[in-house]
Parts: structure tokens; sequence; C-alpha cells
């Protein structure tokens, strides 16, 4: 929440400047509101000057949201000439379209809400239900107009970018935007519990260096009672939260025991019950469940901790995964990758090359802890390991 109220994630260092003026300007009216009451503060005044905190803020931070992307995007029509010689003049056209009307219906927003939010300070109510239904009628206007031409240009970016950028690492590829992995499949894993709602999308079932794998973003949501204020009767409600954005991934792996083995992120110290491997680098990462030591140290041998370190080390994000049922799942908490930038002065040609960095992420957790270490295991002379040997 506070990376998007302060548009840390943004491109524009111009935009992230705004959010900070205008978090500082929103305190003025703020501090109006918090003494609005006998010129002293009182909770009444405190709760008033976080609606108008919130308004304000919101209000000023949509105008110049707007303001800016409409004027990046008259910059960026001039840079059309480039996108046109690489063949992507059509969809760099519906990306800039779709963003100058988008952020047109932001900057009709932010003036209503400065309207609500004069409005709700002096009481005047005639210009607040004017401002409300000038809300709806942009947001009517957006579910008609604008969504449609958004959620084309995010098809035709998947179609004309995502798949022949997909194409340069896989083979006998079969990318279907819309789809995405079973949800029984999903739940196989058992690295998710059971949750009310599961979301996803970009399935791809595909080949690299001749290993078969399927692979999809994944959303997953939980309902979560939350306490309401004593004060206010105490009345409890629940509410969705996403537990769980990110990218599975699921391949054959025929493990050397039959028992279930996860490998999850540490948070803490190890403790005196958990499973330690012989990898220090690795317990300080990486927990491990399974139904006793020695079934977990027959997977996880000496070269599937090393990927799993040097994966870990490449990676952006937490790692996990799951032997199970000779299969790996593997899964990648790095949000909803594969996608079009809605916003933002990405070009297609930068979001190509984003694409393709993406891929390469995920494809080299494949090389480290799959590919790499079963090609160590089965390189293994048979007697080099007489414990294993008995045991099996």
């Amino acid at each position: 929440m506070f990376r998007k109220m302060f548009a840390l994630d943004s491109d524009s260092p111009l935009l992230k400047l705004s959010r900070v003026v205008i978090a500082f300007v929103a305190l003025l009216p703020a501090m109006n509101a918090l003494l609005l009451f006998d010129n002293s503060p009182s909770f009444i005044g405190a709760v008033l000057a976080i609606i108008v905190y919130a308004l304000v803020f919101g209000a000023l931070s949509l105008l110049t949201t707007a303001i800016l992307g409409i004027v990046r995007a008259r910059v960026q029509f001039r840079a059309l000439a480039e996108a046109d010689a690489d063949g992507t003049g059509e969809l760099e056209r519906k990306r800039i379209k779709a963003q100058t009307i988008g952020n047109i219906i932001k900057l009709l927003e932010g003036l209503t809400s400065i309207a609500c939010a004069v409005a709700f300070i002096s009481g005047a109510a005639m210009i607040g239900v004017a401002a409300v239904i000038a809300l709806a009628v942009i947001a009517l206007i957006y579910k008609v107009t604008i969504k449609p031409m958004v959620d084309d240009y995010k098809l035709s970016f998947k179609n004309e970018v995502v798949k022949p950028a997909l194409e340069e690492f896989l083979t006998d590829l079969d990318y279907r935007p819309t789809e995405s992995i079973p949800y029984p499949d999903i739940l196989a894993s058992r690295l998710f519990p059971d949750h009310t709602e599961c979301g996803g999308n970009d399935l791809i079932k595909a080949k690299y260096k001749d290993l078969s794998f399927t692979q999809s973003n994944v959303t997953m949501l939980d309902e979560r009672e939350v306490m309401g204020d004593p004060e206010n009767g105490g009345t409890t409600t629940t509410e969705k939260v996403v537990v769980f954005s990110g990218t599975l991934m699921i391949m054959d792996f025929d493990a050397f025991s039959d028992v279930p083995v996860a490998v999850r992120r540490r948070s803490g110290r190890p403790g005196k019950n958990d499973i330690l491997t012989e990898s220090d680098a690795f317990n300080k990462l990486f927990r491990t469940d399974a139904k006793d030591a020695v079934s977990a140290l027959r997977i996880l041998t000496p070269p599937v901790l090393e990927g799993f370190i040097n994966a870990s080390e490449k990676l952006k994000c937490p790692l996990e995964a799951a032997f199970r049922n000779d299969k790996l799942y593997i899964t990648l908490a790095n949000g909803d990758t594969l996608e079009a930038n809605e916003t933002g002065t990405r070009t297609i040609s930068e979001q190509r090359e984003r694409i393709k960095t993406e891929m390469r992420d995920i494809l080299a957790v494949v090389d480290n802890i799959y590919i790499s270490a079963l090609i160590k295991n089965r390189a293994k002379p048979s007697g080099t390991d007489s414990t294993e040997t008995s045991d099996k």
C-alpha cells in the first residue's frame, strides 16, 4: 500500500516526487479539519482529518498522474517512427491511445474527487451529490468504452509480444493467455492450503532443453475475519486477502524417495526439531518439511541443495518447492508476470525485453534446481554412497 501511495514502482521520477509533495500539501487541510472544533484536537476532528487527508491526497494524485500521463503520451507519439520500423507500430498506437484516454478519465475523477472534498468540508450538499453522480457516470464510461480498449491492447500484447518472446526460449509451445493450471493440480502441490478462490492466466505447456513442464500465473485468495471496533458494536466482517501471487511450475521428477518433501522459505532461526541438511547456506535460506530426515536427504542431495542456493541468489522474489508423487512443484512469488504495462513510459520494445528477462529468471530456476541437479545425481557412481544404496 505504501509503495502504491508514493508510486515507488513507477519508472517516472517526476511522479514519485509529485506524490511526496502532495503528501505534504494534503496535511494543510487535514490540520484545519483536526482543529475545526473549538481550535483543539478531538476524536471527531481526528477522524475528519483522516478523511480529508485521504480525499485530498487521492484527488491530487489522480490529477498529477493523469496530467503527467497525457504529456508523456503526446511525447511518445513522436517516437512511433522507430516502432513502425520494428513492426510494433500498431500495437504502440493501441498502448498510447489506451493510456491517453485512461489518463483523461483519471483527470476527470480527480476533479470530481476534489469537488467531493470541498463539499464535505464546506457542507455544500448539492455539490457533493453532483460530484457523486459525475463519478458514477465516469465509471460507466470507463466500463463501456475504456476497459474494452485496454483489454484489446492486453490481448494483442500477449499474442504479438509475449508469445514470440517465449518461442525464443521454448519448443513445442502451447501458450493460452486466458487459462491457468487447473485448481486440483495446484492443490496437489500442497504448497497452498485450500483457499476460497483461485485465479490465474498465462498457461504455458512447453519443452525446455527436452524437459516438458507446465507453468502459469496463479493468484490465491483467502477469507479472513476482521474484528470491528468494540466501541461501534464489535461487528466481525470477512474480507478477501491475496496470500500468493506469482508463478507455479510443474515438471516430472523421478525422485529417490516416495515420501513427500517440501522446501519452504525460512523465517527466523532453525529450531531444534528442524530437519537440517549438510549445507549451512541452504539451512539459513530454507526450511525442510518431511516425514523424517532420511526421506528428505534422499531427495535433497548436495547438487539439489546447490541448485536451490544458486536459484535463490539470482531471483528477486521468494522461492518454494515440493517433491511429491514423482513431480517437482516450484513457486515464485513474482507477481503477475508477462503482463502489458497499462501505465508508465515503457515502449513495446522495452516491454519485450522485460518479458525476456522475466523468462530468463524463471528458466534459470529450472536450470539450477532441476537440470543441473538431475544430471549430477544421475552421473554419480552407484558405489559412492553406501548408505543410500543400503537404504534402497
